[in-house]
């Protein structure tokens, strides 16, 4: 498979298999003919909320996350359960990480895709 960039993939292997994600390498060939690998993280999937008061105030949460070691500020956000339709879940963790709930709903852009 090429893919826009030029690149073609040559092989994927599996490296790990978790719960929320999943770990492959891809040998791909490059558009100069070099190969190389790519290591690809897979997620089954998440919705982050811009929550916003009457003010133009943006809804924040304080919460550790491990990896960083320490508390952060953050966006409510959370992985969707299986089945999940990415607006049930935006609604579900910003009621259950702020207890606040959605009085209108802006737009809504469920194509965006975080940098891999």
């Amino acid at each position: 498979m090429t893919a826009p960039s030029g690149e073609e993939t040559l092989s994927s292997r599996r490296i790990y298999e978790g719960i929320i994600v999943k770990l492959r390498a891809d040998r791909v060939r490059l558009p100069g003919g070099r190969e190389t690998v790519r290591e690809v993280v897979e997620h089954s999937g998440a919705v982050t909320v811009v929550a916003m008061d009457g003010e133009g105030r943006m809804l924040l949460v304080r919460q550790h996350r491990h990896a960083a070691g320490r508390f952060l500020l953050e966006l409510p956000a959370g992985t969707l359960d299986r089945d999940e339709e990415p607006e049930a879940c935006a609604a579900r963790e910003l009621e259950e990480e702020t207890g606040f709930r959605a009085g209108r709903r802006g737009k809504e852009d469920t194509d965006l895709q975080r940098s891999p």
